[in-house]
């Protein structure tokens, strides 16, 4: 009895740890997946964006360097 007792308390032991392990993982791989969608929302605006869009406008000679 006592052995069924210490190997059930090993496994709970062991159940634990890997919960708290778990959590321990689950906070970043939240973290991550939530920069993800941000990033891809982002690449969306940009890859939408085009030369009649309201933020955009074209700057008449913007290669010339201006005059000292």
């Amino acid at each position: 009895m006592k052995e069924i007792q210490t190997d059930l308390q090993r496994q709970i032991d062991e159940t634990i740890h890997l919960l708290v392990e778990m959590n321990n993982v689950a906070k970043p791989f939240y973290s991550d997946i939530f920069n993800k969608n941000e990033a891809v929302h982002i690449d969306i605006d940009v890859y939408n964006l085009n030369e009649k869009s309201s933020c955009i406008s074209q700057k008449p000679f913007c290669e010339r360097l201006p005059e000292r």
